[in-house]
């Protein structure tokens, strides 16, 4: 727990130079690869503990009444935890989409033409002469049109874990 609270604590510029010279020394500069890893190292302390909240606020009533019908702890865990858990399961993918989907400074420090993400490839139709703003407009839109689609999908589950608490009784 110490380690996931020192990485959402320190800001992320800290970690290029070490994940810079680690991806060169294993050979995953640009590649795809180098960038899952790096933003899940990044993340999983945001996963953790906002998952950690949700998953203490299911009762341990529902765990034991499964399993003293017959599951198993894997069984009750996804049929009867999972499910209860499931807003907040939405609203932390969100946000982790979110962050990995716009975030800069990793992807263009890391990457140079193989793995290069959106957000840095729009920063490339900005140039000294100058800039091609119909292509930046559109590449704007491309960034944000799945993460809209993304929170579209899943709103229900955002819906029910908002109302949930409300309409209990």
């Amino acid at each position: 727990m110490g380690y996931s609270l020192f990485v959402r604590i320190v800001p992320p510029m800290v970690f290029v130079i070490p994940y810079f010279l680690a991806f060169r020394y294993a050979g995953l500069s640009d590649s795809r690869i180098g960038l899952i890893i790096a933003y899940s190292n990044l993340n999983i302390p945001l996963v953790m503990w906002s998952l950690w909240s949700f998953f203490n606020e299911v009762p341990r009533d529902l765990d034991e009444a499964a399993r003293t019908d017959g599951a198993t702890t894997w069984q009750a865990f996804v049929r009867v935890v999972l499910p209860v858990a499931a807003p907040g399961l939405a609203a932390t993918a969100i946000l982790t989409f979110i962050i990995a989907w716009n975030e800069f400074l990793l992807a263009l420090i890391l990457t140079s033409r193989e793995a290069r993400t959106l957000p840095v490839a729009i920063v490339g139709f900005l140039a000294y002469e100058g800039a091609d703003w119909g292509l930046v407009s559109s590449g704007s839109v491309l960034v944000m049109a799945p993460i809209v689609v993304f929170t579209l999908l899943i709103r229900k589950y955002l819906v029910q874990g908002l109302v949930g608490g409300a309409l209990k009784g």
